[in-house]
């Protein structure tokens, strides 16, 4: 199963994301939901990267990946106008996990955490 934690901060901002283990719906190459769980959280580290430009904390492995938003970012008042854009990225990408997590809950588990940073 692929678990998937979105950790917000007190003010509902995502600050980290972690994505951990496989979805075996089907075998490598043909998994469905491991392709499309891939493609929707690294489409939006992208777009934070090379549209906004961020210095993304990112980390990639075997059956893993973790993203981290940098800290000014969260701490820094002055930048509203960047931090509304990097919410509309990750609520996106959060409001297409939740969707894949609907139609195959045996298979991906995205759990929102809310309180941190």
């Amino acid at each position: 199963m692929i678990k998937v934690k979105i950790l917000r901060n007190k003010n509902g901002n995502i600050y980290e994301v972690d994505v951990n283990g496989h979805a075996e719906y089907d075998e490598l190459g043909k998994d469905i939901v491991c392709a499309a769980v891939s493609g929707i959280v690294q489409t939006a580290v992208f777009g934070l990267i090379r549209v906004l430009g961020l210095q993304v904390d990112l980390t990639i492995e075997e059956g893993f990946l973790r993203f981290c938003i940098p800290n000014e970012l969260l701490a820094n008042g002055d930048n509203e106008g960047l931090r509304s854009k990097v919410n509309i990225i990750l609520d996106t990408m959060v409001i297409g996990l939740e969707e894949i997590e609907k139609s195959y809950s045996d298979y991906i588990e995205v759990l929102n955490i809310e309180g941190g940073v």
